[in-house]
Protein backbone atom coordinates (compact mmCIF):
# COMPACT_ATOMS: atom_id res chain seq x y z
CA UNK A 1 0.00 0.00 0.00
CA UNK A 2 1.60 3.59 -1.22
CA UNK A 3 0.13 6.87 0.84
CA UNK A 4 0.92 9.68 -1.28
CA UNK A 5 -0.01 13.65 0.28
CA UNK A 6 1.48 15.35 3.19
CA UNK A 7 2.79 13.75 6.00
CA UNK A 8 1.04 14.39 9.20
CA UNK A 9 4.54 16.41 10.20
CA UNK A 10 4.20 18.57 7.63
CA UNK A 11 0.84 19.31 8.96
CA UNK A 12 0.92 19.73 12.62
CA UNK A 13 0.45 23.28 13.91
CA UNK A 14 2.14 23.17 16.77
CA UNK A 15 1.01 26.26 18.42
CA UNK A 16 -2.72 25.79 17.39
CA UNK A 17 -4.25 27.02 20.74
CA UNK A 18 -7.93 26.06 21.65
CA UNK A 19 -10.49 29.20 22.30
CA UNK A 20 -11.62 29.76 25.54
CA UNK A 21 -14.98 28.68 26.35
CA UNK A 22 -14.67 29.06 29.74
CA UNK A 23 -15.94 32.18 29.94
CA UNK A 24 -18.47 31.64 28.16
CA UNK A 25 -19.39 28.31 30.53
CA UNK A 26 -23.15 29.31 31.70
CA UNK A 27 -24.18 30.01 28.25
CA UNK A 28 -22.92 27.10 26.19
CA UNK A 29 -24.50 24.70 29.30
CA UNK A 30 -27.90 26.52 28.62
CA UNK A 31 -27.50 26.25 24.99
CA UNK A 32 -26.91 22.45 25.46
CA UNK A 33 -30.32 21.95 27.31
CA UNK A 34 -33.33 20.91 25.16
CA UNK A 35 -35.90 23.82 25.51
CA UNK A 36 -37.26 26.80 24.21
CA UNK A 37 -35.13 29.19 25.95
CA UNK A 38 -31.64 27.20 24.21
CA UNK A 39 -33.27 26.97 20.70
CA UNK A 40 -34.62 31.06 21.16
CA UNK A 41 -31.00 31.79 22.19
CA UNK A 42 -29.16 29.64 19.28
CA UNK A 43 -31.23 30.88 16.79
CA UNK A 44 -31.26 34.64 17.92
CA UNK A 45 -27.80 35.47 19.62
CA UNK A 46 -26.14 32.40 17.97
CA UNK A 47 -23.44 33.02 14.75
CA UNK A 48 -25.32 32.84 11.65
CA UNK A 49 -24.02 33.45 7.66
CA UNK A 50 -24.85 36.69 6.12
CA UNK A 51 -24.13 38.57 2.18
CA UNK A 52 -22.39 40.65 1.65
CA UNK A 53 -24.12 42.12 -1.52
CA UNK A 54 -20.81 44.43 -2.30
CA UNK A 55 -18.88 41.88 -2.96
CA UNK A 56 -20.69 39.33 -4.36
CA UNK A 57 -20.64 38.26 -7.96
CA UNK A 58 -24.16 36.41 -8.01
CA UNK A 59 -22.29 32.97 -9.44
CA UNK A 60 -25.19 31.16 -6.89
CA UNK A 61 -22.22 28.77 -5.57
CA UNK A 62 -23.39 29.20 -2.39
CA UNK A 63 -27.29 28.18 -3.22
CA UNK A 64 -26.10 25.49 -4.95
CA UNK A 65 -24.11 23.69 -2.32
CA UNK A 66 -26.54 24.82 0.48
CA UNK A 67 -27.49 21.20 1.95
CA UNK A 68 -30.30 22.29 3.43
CA UNK A 69 -30.98 24.29 0.41
CA UNK A 70 -31.43 27.33 2.62
CA UNK A 71 -30.20 29.77 -0.08
CA UNK A 72 -31.74 31.31 -2.74
CA UNK A 73 -31.20 33.40 -5.65
CA UNK A 74 -33.42 36.37 -6.29
CA UNK A 75 -32.58 38.36 -8.85
CA UNK A 76 -28.72 37.23 -8.66
CA UNK A 77 -28.28 37.65 -5.27
CA UNK A 78 -28.15 34.95 -2.60
CA UNK A 79 -31.27 35.31 0.06
CA UNK A 80 -30.78 33.26 3.18
CA UNK A 81 -33.68 32.00 4.75
CA UNK A 82 -31.94 31.28 8.91
CA UNK A 83 -34.96 29.08 9.51
CA UNK A 84 -34.13 26.70 7.35
CA UNK A 85 -30.25 27.14 7.64
CA UNK A 86 -28.47 24.29 9.86
CA UNK A 87 -25.56 26.69 10.77
CA UNK A 88 -22.95 24.40 8.40
CA UNK A 89 -21.33 27.63 6.53
CA UNK A 90 -20.62 25.52 3.91
CA UNK A 91 -21.67 28.99 1.87
CA UNK A 92 -19.05 30.62 3.49
CA UNK A 93 -16.10 28.12 2.85
CA UNK A 94 -17.41 27.82 -0.83
CA UNK A 95 -17.90 31.25 -1.87
CA UNK A 96 -14.89 32.32 -4.60
CA UNK A 97 -15.19 35.96 -3.87
CA UNK A 98 -15.35 36.11 0.06
CA UNK A 99 -19.01 37.25 0.07
CA UNK A 100 -20.01 35.04 2.80
CA UNK A 101 -19.37 36.10 6.26
CA UNK A 102 -20.28 34.52 10.09
CA UNK A 103 -22.02 37.60 11.75
CA UNK A 104 -21.49 37.12 15.15
CA UNK A 105 -23.88 38.22 17.79
CA UNK A 106 -23.04 41.68 19.93
CA UNK A 107 -23.50 40.09 22.94
CA UNK A 108 -20.56 37.32 21.76
CA UNK A 109 -18.46 40.16 20.90
CA UNK A 110 -18.06 40.87 23.53
CA UNK A 111 -16.24 38.43 25.15
CA UNK A 112 -13.65 37.95 21.99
Amino acid sequence: MEIIGDSFDELYVSDFKLPDSKKLGFLVRALESNNRVSEFLKFYLGPHPMIRHEACAGCGDCARYCPPKAIKMVEGKPRIDLNACIRCYCCQELCPHKAVVIRRNWFFRLFK
